[in-house]
């Protein structure tokens, strides 16, 4: 088992995650616990270090606050802190600042060590992370998305969000919700549930079979399968040592039901692609129309007939709301401009006399250069 830096943290986790959702869930595709017990105390034994659980798996549901929510996980997982504690969805409700707050106060009581987020959008966690910064309250450092050679989506923002912010990724369903195991065929919906999530998903979610039932991820699934063959390894474990290969990776979680697919599943610590297979993967399973749109934009960039640099300026009125801590304060003035169009600098009083900031109605000047 290979171990990563979870992110900015002091954290080492293995690089594969075994995920609990359907441990002891009282469903068709749910795993006994005594099951679950064996599939842990193999995993631990093959070196895994990190473990993701939920208090709404397996219908431990809490509608505790944060506070009383953090307690009862602990009773139950018998520990004293966590290690990294999740925000597993964007609350429209509850002030971010709310959140992030009782958060801080969880990691200075020694309950959680770090704090990670969950299917926030890219703007929302740069929004958490600059409040937290400006409050000094810990900052988020992984961030826990879907991501597969069948569903690439994060990569548009988050392959640069994360290295910058230091936040590790934990991928989930990195299997495309089973397609990448090998077990489907084409035009051949699954009907049981316990062959798969993809048998009991509505048609309107991600892991439909509408959606996977594509060409393109046929053609995912048959270069895998080269490879597989290649290396004498699965399909499942292709799929999974290239998502282990993603830079932003950090570990990658199991969607585990029994102890044959941990089995299974485990030899992909160790599996290397060589870089013309990583290469191979990437192409088949760029996101629809990328490559297309790609050659287009080069055709269309090549096509242009761009003009000499050149410095245009334009002036537009427009509304400013004057606020400034300077001493004294300086504002732009309504005055239209000097001799060259450029809107005066006056020092005025910060406000009126109940203290509200001016709004001035003035030119402002913007200069840019073509190229």
């Amino acid at each position: 088992m290979n171990y990563q830096q979870l992110g900015r943290s002091g954290l080492l986790v293995s690089s594969l995650c075994l995920g609990t959702m359907i441990f002891g869930e009282e469903s068709e595709r749910g795993t006994p616990p005594a099951e679950a017990e064996r599939i842990i105390s193999r995993f631990l034994d093959a070196g895994g270090n990190f473990l993701d659980t939920a208090d709404i798996y397996a219908s431990g549901r809490s509608d505790y606050h944060i506070l009383h929510a953090i307690d009862a996980s602990l009773r139950r997982l018998q520990t004293d802190y966590i290690d990294v504690y999740y925000v597993h969805a964007w609350d429209t409700l509850t002030p971010l600042e709310e959140t992030l707050r009782v958060l801080d106060d969880l990691v200075g009581a020694g309950k959680v060590r770090y704090i990670g987020v969950s299917n926030f959008k890219a703007w929302q966690v740069m929004k958490a992370l600059g409040l937290s910064d400006a409050s000094h309250w810990t900052r988020f450092v992984v961030a826990q998305y879907q991501y597969s050679l069948i569903n690439r989506d994060i990569e548009d923002e988050f392959s640069d969000l994360c290295p910058s912010e230091g936040i590790g990724i934990t991928a989930w369903g990195p299997l495309g919700g089973g397609f990448l195991s090998g077990k489907y065929q084409r035009n051949r919906r699954p009907q049981a549930a316990t062959e798969g999530r993809i048998a009991t998903t509505g048609s309107d979610t991600e892991e439909a079979w509408e959606r996977r039932n594509t060409e393109r991820n046929w053609a995912v699934l048959e270069t895998v399968q080269a490879i597989a063959q290649a290396h004498g390894a699965t399909v499942a474990q292709v799929a999974l040592a290239w998502l282990r290969s993603q830079p932003i990776v950090s570990s990658v979680i199991l969607g585990i039901r029994t102890l044959s697919q941990l089995e299974e599943n485990l030899p992909a610590a160790a599996l290397e692609l060589t870089s013309e297979e990583r290469s191979r993967l990437d192409r088949v399973s760029a996101p629809l129309g990328g490559e297309k749109q790609a050659r287009s934009c080069k055709r269309a960039t090549r096509a242009l007939s761009l003009p000499p640099l050149r410095t245009v300026e334009t002036t537009c009125l427009a509304t400013v709301r004057i606020v400034s801590r300077m001493r004294p304060p300086f504002y732009l003035s309504d005055r239209p401009g000097d001799h060259k169009g450029r809107p005066y600098i006056s020092r005025a009083r910060p406000g009126d006399r109940k203290g509200r900031p001016y709004i001035s109605r003035c030119p402002i000047v913007f200069r840019y250069t073509l190229t």
